[in-house]
């Protein structure tokens, strides 16, 4: 896939702008993301991306999946006493976050 110079300062940038976050508020932008899902725009996916690469940093994981050509949301998540990120577990019969 090729990335314009443009493009790649401005995730490269974004980037730095993440890692100055808390892991909580890269967890909010994660389910705020999750929630509104992608828009179609180009520069969203850039930012998506740059905030995958910022829970690589802050977690060592990240709740996106990644492929060569796609970047998608895998579901709501929620920080831990751990300093790390689940998956948020829904009581499907009740509806309801547990």
């Amino acid at each position: 896939m090729n990335i314009s110079e443009s493009v790649m300062e401005i995730m490269i940038d974004t980037r730095r702008e993440y890692n100055l976050l808390s892991k909580e508020e890269l967890v909010a932008m994660y389910n705020e993301g999750e929630q509104n899902g992608f828009q179609g725009t180009h520069m969203k996916v850039v930012y998506f991306v740059a905030l995958h690469l910022a829970f690589m940093d802050a977690f060592n994981s990240s709740p996106f999946k990644v492929t060569e050509i796609y970047i998608g949301f895998t579901g709501p998540i929620v920080g831990n006493e751990k300093g790390i990120w689940d998956f948020v577990q829904v009581d499907h019969l009740n509806n309801q976050d547990l």
